[in-house]
């Protein structure tokens, strides 16, 4: 199950119009692809230590978009035979905004669900994750995907701040993360701080992101540091470069290096509109 843990993470870590700006929970970093998009195939390759020749498939998603560029359905294959996989169905309502969320292993058996609403109030989201058979809300205890996740929004609908619940009423937190962009809003910083089961505070972790002129994603540098006296546990520099690019800019072929080694390999396959 840890695969499909992987995948949930990665698309709450993916994708509503009240008084302030519209809201979808994406978290693409940089630019967005260009053009009128129908499907966006992504495959993930990892390399061994001492063999940066040999691709390693990791997973493979497939991303279905409507018109307005919205995620409508992901399904993620954890094997090159394609014969384990998740998906995910996306709602949104006549606004554009995301209301709900459906996860399923090996469809249609739904896994757990993800229920947004919404506060223009406080410029807030709230995100109850998991139900159980009585179509309710389980405790943490009973599921450990009943969640509750809350956002607090900027005036262009961005995410700002992340406040996420071991428990499914706000009691418990579990991890913090607040978020900085740039003029073009790209995401420039992220600081992440876990919490125990006792609520006492982990190691905070510390991202910087900085992009080329055409908005794709440079380098991610991560530095962890003592939750005491704040001293660097360890650091880590991510430097990305691209081999390939559509006709329409958009970028096909991205290399990994992890401190300098070649760690791993995404290629891209972009459907568009007729």
């Amino acid at each position: 199950m840890t695969r499909q843990l992987l995948f949930i993470n990665v698309l709450m870590l993916i994708i509503v119009s009240t008084s302030f700006a519209q809201f979808t929970n994406d978290r693409h970093q940089g630019a967005k692809p260009k053009e009128n998009i129908d499907t966006i195939i992504t495959t993930k390759y990892r390399f061994n230590k001492d063999d940066t020749v040999t691709k390693i498939f990791e997973n493979k998603t497939i991303d279905a978009l409507n018109k307005k560029g919205q995620v409508t359905e992901s399904d993620c294959y954890f094997t090159s035979q394609n014969s384990n996989h998740t998906s995910a169905t996306f709602s949104y309502d006549d606004k554009g905004n995301l209301t709900d969320v459906k996860y399923y292993i090996r469809a249609p058996m739904l896994w757990y669900e993800s229920i947004y609403s919404y506060s223009p109030a406080t410029r807030s989201v709230s995100v109850n994750n998991a139900i159980n058979k009585d179509n309710k809300l389980a405790r943490y205890a009973e599921n450990p995907q009943a969640k509750l996740l809350v956002f607090k929004l900027d005036n262009s609908g961005k995410i700002i701040e992340e406040r996420n619940y071991r428990d499914a009423v706000g009691k418990v937190l579990e991890i913090t993360r607040n978020f900085t962009y740039n003029s073009k809003g790209y995401l420039i910083e992220m600081n992440a701080l876990p919490y125990d089961c006792n609520q006492r505070p982990g190691m905070p972790v510390r991202f910087l992101y900085s992009y080329n002129n055409t908005g794709n994603l440079l380098k991610e540098v991560s530095t962890q540091y003592h939750p005491i006296n704040h001293s660097i546990i360890r650091a880590s520099t991510r430097i990305y470069t691209y081999a390939k690019f559509d006709k329409h800019h958009n970028w096909l072929v991205q290399n990994i290096y992890i401190d300098g080694k070649l760690t791993g390999m995404v290629e891209k396959r972009i459907v568009y509109r007729k």
